[in-house]
């Protein structure tokens, strides 16, 4: 058993001397850290995100040299191991990882050399060892790369997966809950006493038959409780959950959550189900997290509001729409969990700044809605409106973190004169969206100007709709370059709109409304099948390497909604391109959505040879999880980084994570809008190995790229 541990920097029998680690809220090194300067928000927050993704993982990280020294590791080692990253730092891996049965990672730096090709790939059972001889479960992965010509392994730990739990593990889950167990042979169940409680019956008057339970399903739920309460019976399926209404004894019905699991006997047929019954009706009228209302009960007092203004003229009501700034930011850097108790503590403090008569809504996400009963005027309402954002700049302290977020709300009066109440909460947010537009921690007040705006964003949404149909949208392409051969290997497309006006109306200006309107669809597989068939004419011309790839940018927010592998298919076939020659550009917001169905759909993406990468890297939400289980080949790195290169540590900072992190995982590193040569020099001291940007070429139509490959004295290669 070992002593206290040592101070960094300072040499023991254990450890030798080292210099000071990084003591940041991100990665911890035994590398000198850099000196902070002063700093823009936009790149502050940026490099806080990607110190915070690498702590945020559910995955440990420690980074060892060719000898099993560690070199560099996250906070979720230290979480794991409850100890301070100087206690690593230097030591062999293996003093912290043993096995069973005499395995061991080796401590000695040439059994360390030797034995650990047989272990790479692999996910490993070991033992997480700590200095006061206590253990614990992990499972590790290891990877081999490159950093620089230095030769470096990177040990991924993770608590091992639980797996599915014992049969009555869901019904114990809360005393408050009802529980039951069906004997499948006998076809009995046994209802626990606040089982029957919760549908109005004491313990005597309910017996074991399993009509007490469907008898008392609503008729329109009945037909999908049967089929997955069959499908457990049959052994098709081991657990189930479903939200349907019960009869109780008074007549109404209830909603309920009831969740189950089957239990296989030894012969693997089903033996009996069990499992708990949630009451869930508050749940269906109030927010889950927050507590408020629901957004309808909130519309229904609006209504009867409203009502009272077309009887009493000196009567007049306000609905605000609150959005949060920088909530993603916090949501993502920080993790889910503390997001959620931001939202909470948001409500409590919406809540102290109401009157008797106000209300308040959470609308989903971080969006709130504020009834505001009797406002005499709008400056009534406006002093209520800062009093809200006064509140809300305050500081929350969250999970032991200080938080600080600010709210952009829009106001809607009734006196501006509405037929109901959703049209008041429409034009509330119409103030907001501008509100946030200019910049946030604002307030804005409805007007009919604002109503004129709102119809010209509409407009613009018709003649979108207009140019997919008319070919008005065209594609422009970007070439993408070997930062150190200088080679081009790539290009990238970019989406342009030729608007009949004549006025050049800019991808930020249109993609948003396509995205929110769902013609974001239609338009990315029209951008393919464009630009597939193109570059497929450009391989034929130029002779072209299938590893001389197309970039093309999908939508993350609709790539596990659509039929998108068979689409691509139709279109690689009906355009002859090699799938090896097409790179996805996807966003990270892929990763806060229907996971199971993105990586079913990736996974089908990859098997194809089409390559995946992560669009600008760095500014949204990130898991190491995410991007073992996706296999993507490429990040790339968001020009606001680039632009700062040189002008702040900060965004030389991020790069470098990035690239560190990216080699450990065998993936590329592109940087975008790379436009002078002080930037192309930095990029490749931090390891960044390939780029695009003006300093290269400008976006070229599809006649400008050929004549640009015409005038190549040389082939592109891949």
């Amino acid at each position: 058993m070992m002593g206290s541990a040592p101070q960094a920097g300072q040499a023991t029998e254990e450890a030798p001397a080292l210099a000071d680690p990084v003591h940041s809220p991100g990665l911890n090194t035994a590398m000198p850290g850099p000196t902070f300067h002063a700093r823009t928000p936009d790149v502050f927050d940026s490099a806080l995100g990607m110190r915070a993704l690498l702590d945020g993982l559910g995955e440990g990280i420690l980074t060892v040299d060719a000898t099993g020294v560690v070199l560099m590791l996250n906070l979720e080692i230290q979480r794991m191991w409850a100890l301070p990253a100087h206690t690593f730092l230097g030591r062999p891996l293996g003093t912290f990882l043993v096995g069973e049965n005499g395995f061991r990672i080796p401590v000695d730096p040439v059994e360390f050399g030797r034995t650990t090709g047989n272990l790479l790939g692999r996910r490993i059972a070991l033992n997480a060892m700590k200095f006061n001889g206590e253990t614990f479960p992990v499972v590790v992965r290891l990877t081999e790369s490159l950093l620089g010509s230095r030769r470096v392994f990177t040990a991924i730990v993770q608590r091992p997966d639980v797996g599915e739990r014992a049969a009555f593990a869901v019904a114990a889950q809360a005393t408050d809950d009802g529980l039951w167990e069906w004997d499948l042979p006998t076809n009995t169940i046994q209802f626990s006493p606040r089982w029957k409680a919760m549908v109005g019956y004491d313990e005597s008057q309910i017996g074991n038959s399993p009509e007490e339970w469907f008898s008392r399903v609503h008729p329109n739920d009945l037909f999908s409780v049967r089929a997955s309460v069959d499908a457990l019976s049959r052994g098709t399926q081991l657990n189930f959950e479903e939200e349907y209404r019960m009869k109780h004894r008074d007549g109404t019905y209830r909603w309920v959550l009831n969740r189950g699991l089957g239990v296989l006997g030894s012969d693997g047929s089903p033996r009996l189900i069990a499992g708990s019954v949630s009451d869930v009706s508050r749940r269906r009228t109030h927010d889950t997290l927050t507590g408020l209302p629901h957004r309808a009960l909130f519309l229904d007092r609006a209504e009867r509001l409203l009502l009272r203004t077309k009887r009493d003229p000196q009567y007049a009501l306000a609905v605000l729409f609150m959005d949060l700034d920088r909530f993603k930011f916090i949501n993502d850097s920080l993790g889910h969990p503390v997001g959620d108790l931001l939202l909470v503590e948001v409500a409590r403090r919406l809540e102290a700044c109401l009157r008797p008569g106000d209300a308040v809504t959470r609308l989903g996400g971080d969006e709130f809605a504020v009834l505001l009963d009797d406002v005499k005027d709008a400056v009534g309402a406006l002093r209520i409106v800062q009093r809200i954002q006064q509140e809300i700049a305050l500081p929350f302290h969250l999970d032991a973190r200080e938080v600080q977020t600010s709210a952009s709300i829009g106001v809607a009066i009734s006196t501006t004169g509405y037929g109901g109440a959703h049209e008041m909460l429409r034009d509330a947010d119409t103030a907001m969206y501008l509100a946030k537009a200019d910049g946030g921690a604002r307030h804005e007040l409805f007007d009919l100007e604002m109503r004129a705006w709102a119809h010209t964003r509409l407009s613009l949404e018709v003649e979108l709709r207009r140019a997919l149909e008319l070919n008005q949208l065209t594609v422009d392409y970007q070439t993408i370059v070997d930062l150190v051969s200088g080679k081009d290997v790539g290009l990238e497309c970019l989406l342009r709109w030729n608007h009949p006006s004549g006025k050049a109306v800019g991808p930020g200006e249109f993609l948003p409304i396509a995205e929110e309107t769902g013609l974001i669809t239609p338009i990315s597989f029209w951008m393919l099948s464009h630009a597939c068939r193109q570059m497929r004419q450009w391989q034929l011309q130029f002779r072209l390497p299938p590893s001389f790839a197309l970039n093309v940018k999908l939508s993350g927010k609709r790539i596990a909604k659509i039929d998108l592998v068979r689409r691509i298919d139709e279109i690689l076939g009906e355009t002859q391109m090699d799938p090896r020659s097409l790179r996805l550009e996807i966003s990270e917001s892929i990763t806060t959505g229907d996971t199971l169905a993105v990586t079913a759909l990736l996974l089908q993406l990859k098997d194809r040879g089409i390559q995946l990468v992560i669009d600008d890297f760095g500014t949204g939400y990130s898991s190491l999880s995410y991007l073992h289980r996706f296999n993507f080949n490429a990040l790339k790195v968001d020009r606001t980084f680039v632009k700062r290169l040189g002008i702040d540590e900060e965004s030389s900072e991020v790069i470098k994570t990035i690239c560190v992190l990216a080699t450990s995982l065998c993936m590329d590193v592109v940087a975008e809008g790379i436009e002078t040569a002080d930037q192309l020099h930095r990029l490749k001291c931090l390891g960044c190995r390939f780029g695009q940007g003006y300093l290269f070429s400008k976006p070229m139509d599809a006649n400008g790229i050929t004549r640009y490959f015409e005038s190549k004295q040389e082939v592109p290669e891949g």
